[in-house]
């Protein structure tokens, strides 16, 4: 009798992620004596943050309201990969930044703690990543008082989130910084902006003719190899 080998469905993204978490916290749980259980239990026991519960007392810009190189100017300066799947153990800095909002916990992974990655995890298995992108922008600090795009717009572009240019935005997106960090300077933000374009050029967000209008020179353009 042959055998016939059956091909069985991927698991569901938030079983993935959700075993992936648990095997990482199993290995530290090992060294300690704890074991699998310990590990579930403490995934379980760490309640899923709800977009629901983030209500600043300030505007706010829906992410359908910006042009498509606008919104992929901010996750090319904070987190190209934002969009790619990637271990559950490396929380995307954009996710963090977003319950770091929800929970009013602006520390929730700086101690390196499995706490923030859980609750990131838990955040993308319920909403869309373009919800947890949107929850960002809203919470993100631009300059000490300057919370939010919706802000930030007003502040440094002297018009509307909706009415930013790419070119605005890459100066923009060049003053966030990593999680947890203050927010880069003007001057810090500029000498960024090569950074952030070029992210945008390798992603497919901007073509070659758009990054030469942005001024950033490419190796195509300076006849070097790339």
């Amino acid at each position: 009798m042959t055998d016939i080998e059956l091909e069985h469905p991927p698991m569901p993204r938030r079983y993935v992620k959700r075993r992936a978490i648990a095997s990482g916290l199993l290995v530290v749980l090992a060294l300690t004596g704890a074991g699998a259980v310990a590990a579930s239990f403490y995934y379980d026991s760490v309640p899923a943050p709800h977009l629901e519960d983030f209500r600043p007392g300030y505007a706010q810009v829906a992410l359908g309201q910006l042009a498509p190189q606008v919104r992929e100017a901010f996750v090319a300066a904070v987190d190209p990969e934002f969009y790619e799947r990637r271990s559950a153990l490396h929380a995307s800095p954009i996710t963090l930044g977003c319950v770091a909002a929800i929970t009013h916990d602006a520390v929730i992974d700086s101690d390196g703690s499995w706490r923030g990655r859980v609750l990131a995890s838990k955040l993308e298995d319920r909403y869309t990543l373009e919800e947890v992108l949107g929850c960002y922008l809203n919470s993100a600090e631009f300059a000490p008082g300057v919370v939010g795009l919706a802000a930030a717009a007003k502040s440094f572009a002297g018009h509307e989130a909706p009415s930013l240019t790419t070119a605005e935005a890459v100066l923009l997106a060049g003053r966030l910084a990593p999680f947890g960090a203050a927010p880069h300077s003007e001057q810090e933000a500029a000498a960024r902006k090569p950074e952030i374009v070029l992210a945008m050029l390798a992603h497919g967000w901007l073509t070659e003719a758009e990054v030469k209008q942005l001024g950033v020179l490419t190796a195509t353009t300076t006849g070097q190899p790339s």
